[in-house]
């Protein structure tokens, strides 16, 4: 499901109070005010963005904006989703049941399947403080994640899951959130130029949480990461070092050489 919105910009006049014995109208001028920004010209808009908001060249045409997406498959799912979270979506629009049934609790963007992949990378053009919730799981599969570009740093959560799988997850140089991560059979990774202050080997902190005012997890509407897996790897990296590499290559060595092990265990050829 994909909604338009509407785009339009907001504009300001000149605030100073007059006289209240010399009403003057105000200076007509000829020239006609330029059409509304589109979301493309927002996104790349030196007044919206910054190096670290800029969307990337090899994105190509970007999908129309929307909002509490949803998808149930039983296959692999990619694609790019560009999130405005302030677009209001009618009522009539949204299932009436399923993991998608109580506007209050929606994510806006929730991918699940039981068989394949996951890759997904989201762009935030709507500016609000409002948080994003983004929600990925797969039951046999790996599980991708990237955050190309945010207007005004607004906040995301993500949960990111898989049974059987690794776990990529992007992020860009301003996130500023706790990590919780968890894997039974493999291990986490940190790019070489991303610190986190690691507190334990499940959570972590990424930034500054003494400047960002972090207390606890209750109260807390900033960025947040949850990921899980059972039997795969868990990656964290940058959106500036980012190749884009597929990870599906390393889950069919991961599994077969967990199943070698479980046949040289018990004596199997």
């Amino acid at each position: 499901m994909t909604l338009m919105a509407k785009d339009g910009a907001s504009t300001s006049g000149d605030d100073d109070l007059k006289s209240p014995l010399s009403f003057q109208p105000a200076p007509q001028s000829d020239v006609s005010a330029p059409p509304p920004p589109s979301y493309a010209e927002t996104l790349t808009s030196p007044a919206s963005t910054s190096q670290a908001h800029e969307v990337p060249a090899n994105l190509g045409p970007l999908p129309p904006p929307s909002n509490y997406n949803g998808q149930n498959a039983t296959g692999p799912i990619k694609g790019t989703w560009v999130i405005d979270s302030s677009m209001e979506i009618p009522a009539a629009f949204l299932q009436p049941s399923g993991f998608l049934n109580k506007k209050k609790d929606m994510d806006n963007l929730n991918l699940s399947t039981s068989y394949g992949s996951v890759k997904s990378s989201v762009l935030l053009v709507s500016g609000e403080r409002k948080r994003v919730s983004v929600n990925l799981f797969s039951q046999f599969g790996n599980v991708e994640f990237r955050l190309l570009s945010r207007v005004n740093d607004q906040p995301l959560k993500l949960t990111a899951k898989t049974q059987n799988g690794n776990v990529v997850v992007v992020l860009p140089r301003t996130f500023s959130g706790p990590l919780r991560f968890k894997t039974g059979w493999g291990k986490v990774t940190f790019s070489s130029t991303m610190t986190a202050h690691q507190f334990s080997e499940s959570t972590a902190y990424l930034g500054d949480w003494t400047r960002a005012g972090f207390q606890d997890y209750k109260t807390w509407e900033g960025d947040e990461v949850d990921v899980s897996t059972q039997y795969g790897d868990i990656r964290f990296l940058w959106v500036d070092e980012d190749t884009g590499e597929s990870s599906d290559a390393g889950i069919g060595s991961m599994i077969t050489g967990f199943f070698g092990g479980l046949k040289g265990m018990f004596g199997g050829k």
